[in-house]
């Protein structure tokens, strides 16, 4: 890690010498696998390393970006003079600045598997294909697979600054999904389920991921269309990861400051249930979205978002924060070729005290999402409006398969009408979600 630092510091005094008063740094590599196979043979496999570094440059209050692939001395002098060229075509704005805060040390939190390396390529290949067989075989009315997949990830991230933050910091990522196909009837239906981990031991094994993968394409045969109507909606983990993004748009803190949120002039107002609270926390031991900072180099940490059904913050990064007249989050996101977006770290809702079992026999009359299609969410107006397949709820009983609906209703209205909170958070990525029941949704059917 010290030999890429030792190059960045290269490029800060570069980049001064022409004419930079400021610039930073952020240097990522590593090495990736990934094998993708269908009817048991190999559609798809790559193996490769990786390296890539991203500049930005301040003259005065204009800033330019530029990136390179290339490490050699003439390609990151191009690049230095490129950043500089943006810059200087660039409008002025105030709050184009490096964070005030200083980087000098950060936790370990992990993330770093040091014996995934000892996996060979093709046992990875052995666990895709067994994991497509399992799924094959389990249930009779499985016709085909999609494929199934395995993939890891290691990689290492630096950033230096001209303010003296200095920080690196290293993560893995393993993972295998498979997709079944069934058809009964006339019927298909297909899903998708997956287990990924920062460690190659913590994987659910390909039993259990066809298990599960099967059971929710099955349970969808001689699926139905219903008249339209409006009843509770039970949101399964799944589904609330997707009500959750979409949420996090509308707590964006560039969205807000654009106005392009429907909760901007909503801070320390009750905006759901007191049981509902909502956090995003980077600095999670182990979690997909933890980091120990971010793509600027502030500190990740706890930030409650939505307390007891009160909005409490929005998220930022140091720009938006500027403008804002507050200080960042922590959430500037970013690859070494891409210039700085906020993005969540572990965006979840804290657990309730119900089963999701308990929460459907305790729906009279509904409907459990088991999937959301498409995107149909507007953060301004708050209209959320998605496809969808589930099973209709009767007397607490799910009794037969839906599909072809859309499920209806403005997020502003959604969240005061949040029913149930389930205690079945599991962190499957960077957005977590328990089940949710909402209250009184449209459903639009035939």
């Amino acid at each position: 890690m010290s030999d890429y630092l030792s190059l960045a510091e290269k490029i800060l005094r570069w980049s001064r010498i022409r004419g930079a008063n400021d610039a930073e740094v952020y240097v990522e590599n590593g090495e990736e696998f990934s094998v993708h196979v269908r009817n048991g043979s190999i559609e798809s496999l790559k193996q490769s390393s990786f390296q890539g570094l991203g500049l930005r440059v301040f003259l005065g209050n204009k800033t330019g970006f530029s990136f390179t692939t290339d490490f050699s001395k003439p390609a990151l002098e191009s690049i230095i003079d490129s950043a500089c060229a943006w810059a200087y075509l660039s409008d002025a704005d105030e709050n184009n600045v490096l964070p005030n805060a200083v980087l000098s040390q950060s936790d370990d939190l992990g993330l770093f598997d040091s014996h995934v390396q000892d996996v060979s390529p093709d046992t990875k290949i052995i666990l895709a294909k067994s994991l497509e067989k399992k799924a094959s075989e389990r249930d009779s009315r499985i016709t085909h697979t999609e494929g199934a997949s395995f993939t890891n990830t290691t990689s290492f991230i630096h950033i230096l600054n001209s303010k003296g933050s200095s920080g690196s910091y290293a993560t893995t990522l393993s993972g295998m999904s498979v997709s079944p196909v069934a058809e009964w009837a006339g019927i298909r239906t297909n899903e998708t389920w997956y287990s990924y981990d920062r460690f190659f031991d913590k994987l659910d094994s390909p039993d259990n991921i066809a298990a599960i993968a099967v059971e929710r394409t099955v349970r969808l045969l001689g699926a139905r269309k219903i008249q339209t109507t409006r009843a509770d909606v039970i949101l399964e983990p799944s589904c609330g990861v997707t009500f959750l993004s979409s949420f996090f748009s509308v707590i964006n803190g560039d969205h807000v400051n654009r106005e392009l949120s429907f909760l901007r002039d909503d801070i320390e107002k009750k905006i759901a249930p007191d049981f509902l609270t909502i956090i995003d926390d980077g600095s999670l031991r182990g979690k997909l979205g933890s980091r120990p900072f971010d793509g600027e180099g502030v500190l990740t940490s706890r930030q409650v978002v939505v307390e007891n059904g009160i909005l409490k913050k929005f998220l930022y990064d140091t720009k938006a924060a500027l403008r804002a007249g507050t200080v960042s989050t922590g959430h500037a996101h970013r690859r070494y070729d891409s210039e700085i977006t906020i993005g969540a770290h572990n965006l979840f809702v804290e657990k309730g005290n119900q089963t999701s079992e308990e929460i459907i026999q305790k729906t009279e009359r509904g409907l459990l999402i088991t999937k959301l299609m498409g995107f149909g969410f507007d953060p301004v107006s708050g209209v959320f409006s998605y496809g969808a397949s589930g099973l209709w709820i009767d007397h607490g009983s799910p009794v037969y398969p839906v599909h072809e609906i859309v499920v209806a209703s403005n997020m502003k209205d959604m969240l005061k009408n949040i029913l149930s909170v389930g205690n079945d958070l599991e962190f499957r990525g960077p957005v977590a979600c328990p089940t949710l029941k909402i209250a009184d949704m449209t459903i639009s059917g035939n």
